[in-house]
Formats: structure tokens, C-alpha cells, sequence
């Protein structure tokens, strides 16, 4: 048994232990009709009020200004069917952009060129797969077999091919800023005197 497996026994067993009891039980219910419980608010009549207990008709003035209970629940009830109304709209736009969607996708096959760089590995990929990840270039996921290509560079006694095999210019074609020095007699390189030249004719 593992460690994770140990504490998740020992978290249940402690769950088991303490189990709460109500201090009151609750009557058990027999009939389904009475989960399904309904209540309706009536309103009290603020006439016959008024008319019962003379108290009350001094506040009769601030008990209209309150809505009844009718109008309370009637405007409950509106803004429950406006928020039905905006979910099943909300639904609606759902169900018609996900139809769009499934329409433009049918409309649109993947290209071999689409599939190809899709199926193509990245750098980070490669060298995880391969045993020698210090070979791996940025170039090396075009090839047909990258795997077989890191292989063959990886290989014992093989040369490497030159990084400007890929580049547009020619070999040292932009190297700017060295000036070839003019050629130097051997007399004069190595500090001696002139050397006469005779000419015969």
C-alpha cells in the first residue's frame, strides 16, 4: 500500500468516526405529495383592518404605500419568465453559432501543406526523442525522416556538413574590413638594405 493510498484510508476512517447526529429527528415522511409543498401569500384585506382596530387606521397611510403581496409575486413571476425567455435566446445563439462553425469547417478541408506542418515535430520534440540532442539544428524537423537524420549526424566519424550549405551568399562573400597587405620584397621584410636588381639582357 502506498503512502497516498494509506492517508486516503485514514481521511475515511476519520470521516466514519465522526458522523454527526441531529438532536431533533425529523418526522418521516410517507406521502410525496407533501415534498412537493406550494405556498401561496394572500394579502390581508386593509379595509377590514382598519376597521377592526382603530390603531391601525393611523397607519393606514403607510401600509398603502407598501405593494401587496399579489403584486410582489406577480412581479416575481415576470422576471422569472423574462430570465427563461433570455436563456432560451442565449440558447438559440449557442446552437446557431456552433451550427456556423460546423459549416465552415465542412467548407474547409485541411490542406497537405496544412497537414504536413501539423504533423511536423517541433526542435524541443526531436530532442527528446533522439539520444544526441546537442546535433538537433532548427532545420533538422523539415526533413522526411528527422529521427534517421539526427542518427546519421550523431553517428561515429561522421563529418559535418558546413553551416553555410543553407545560406543565400557564397562562402565569406560579405566578409568586409580586411585589406590584403601589399606584397613586400624579402629584403625589405627583413629590414635589410635594397636589393639591387641586374637585369641582363
Amino acid at each position: 500500500m502506498t503512502k497516498n493510498e494509506r492517508r486516503r484510508l485514514k481521511k475515511k476512517n476519520e470521516v466514519k468516526t465522526t458522523v454527526v447526529v441531529p438532536k431533533t429527528a425529523p418526522a418521516p415522511v410517507t406521502d410525496d405529495d407533501d415534498l412537493n409543498v406550494v405556498v401561496e401569500y394572500v394579502s390581508a384585506d386593509l379595509q377590514s383592518m382598519v376597521e377592526d382596530d382603530p390603531t391601525m387606521a393611523q397607519f393606514k397611510d403607510i401600509f398603502e404605500k407598501f405593494s401587496s403581496s399579489d403584486e410582489l409575486t406577480a412581479s416575481q413571476a415576470n422576471e422569472e419568465e423574462e430570465a427563461k425567455k433570455a436563456a432560451a435566446a442565449e440558447e438559440e445563439a449557442k446552437k446557431e453559432k456552433a451550427a456556423r462553425a460546423a459549416e465552415e469547417k465542412q467548407v474547409k478541408p485541411l490542406s497537405k501543406k496544412q497537414k504536413k506542418l501539423l504533423s511536423r515535430l517541433s526542435v524541443a520534440e526531436l530532442k527528446q526523442l533522439v539520444q544526441r540532442p546537442d546535433v538537433v539544428e532548427a532545420h533538422d524537423v523539415t526533413a522526411a525522416d528527422p529521427r534517421l537524420l539526427v542518427y546519421l549526424k550523431a553517428y561515429r566519424n561522421t563529418v559535418p556538413v558546413p553551416r553555410h550549405w543553407c545560406h543565400k551568399r557564397k562562402y565569406l562573400q560579405g566578409k568586409r574590413g580586411t585589406e590584403k597587405p601589399p606584397f613586400q620584397l624579402p629584403g625589405e621584410a627583413r629590414g635589410g638594405g635594397t636589393v639591387d636588381c641586374v637585369t641582363t639582357l
